[in-house]
């Protein structure tokens, strides 16, 4: 059984739910999008695939505090390198994207991001989010 695992910079960010747009992917990344509870991409197309399930209670728009390694469930998520599960160590660090001024959950964070690739999450209306 292939296993997904993360890694995380250290210290570790704490990062509000409200204050996160969303996530994006890291450069090679395309097709990003999210299908029902799961963040689906593909890196360096057609070799790898990922399906990384969100976990319920941060997709949820909330005011909760959240670090990286506890927005995905591991156990439910998958990489497969042409369509075969492997075992994979994502990078997942919470950054600030200029291009936009909002935070995101970057994904394969030690490949940098592609601001192309992002996949928004719903907000929590009526909170008050500074520009940083």
């Amino acid at each position: 059984m292939a296993t997904v695992s993360w890694h995380v910079p250290t210290p570790n960010p704490n990062f509000v739910r409200a204050r996160c747009s969303g996530f994006i992917l890291g450069s090679g990344s395309t097709n990003t999008h999210i299908s029902g509870n799961f963040l689906e991409f593909d890196y360096l197309f057609p070799l790898y695939h990922g399906h990384l399930k969100i976990q319920t209670y941060f997709q949820a728009p909330n005011s909760n505090v959240y670090s990286a390694d506890y927005v995905f469930d591991a156990a439910l998520s998958t990489f497969t390198l042409s369509g075969t599960p492997i075992d994979a160590l994502v990078y997942l660090n919470y950054i600030f994207v200029p291009s936009e001024m909002h935070y995101r959950i970057n994904v394969l964070s030690n490949v940098g991001f592609d601001a192309a690739q992002v996949a928004d999450i719903v907000p929590l209306a009526g909170y008050w989010n500074p520009i940083v």
